[in-house]
């Protein structure tokens, strides 16, 4: 598996990625805009030219905030998700950034212990921020480099 900094070539599967796995998801042209951004950070996991998944965030100064998180379902369960999000941090260091924030529904347990597995800390609630159903979500954030 290779991972790497998303590219123009790349949108049409993470668009479609996107389309079944995240509740509103972004459309094909917003992620173009995403991929020529110099503050957006896409990054996919690729295998034999195929994407796996991909991690999205939004860089602003010493912060990021990674806004999605995804993987084809033919893909998940196998770690494509934590060496994308082990990798953006790596990523993201070396545009300076210490710190990394996410937000995740408070039901979806399966990805708060993958946070919590790769050292992100509980911060915050938001209460009744999703939608469809309506749920809490909780800030998580990770420190990536000291300072």
């Amino acid at each position: 598996m290779i991972v790497r900094v998303m590219e123009t070539d790349d949108v049409k599967a993470v668009s479609e990625i996107e389309a079944i796995s995240i509740r509103r998801p972004w459309s094909y042209d917003s992620l173009m805009d995403a991929c020529n951004d110099p503050n957006a950070l896409y990054i996919v996991a690729c295998e034999d030219s195929q994407v796996l998944g991909y991690v999205g965030m939004w860089v602003s100064f010493e912060d990021a905030e990674i806004t999605s998180v995804a993987v084809h379902p033919d893909f998940r369960r196998k770690g494509v998700a934590k060496r994308l999000l082990e990798e953006g941090a790596l990523l993201a260091a070396k545009r300076g950034v210490e710190k990394l924030f996410l937000e995740v529904r408070v039901s979806n347990t399966a990805a708060k212990n993958l946070y919590e597995k790769i050292g992100f800390k509980s911060l915050a609630l938001r209460p009744s921020i999703y939608e469809n159903p309506v749920e809490d979500g909780l800030l998580m954030m990770r420190r990536i480099t000291e300072g």
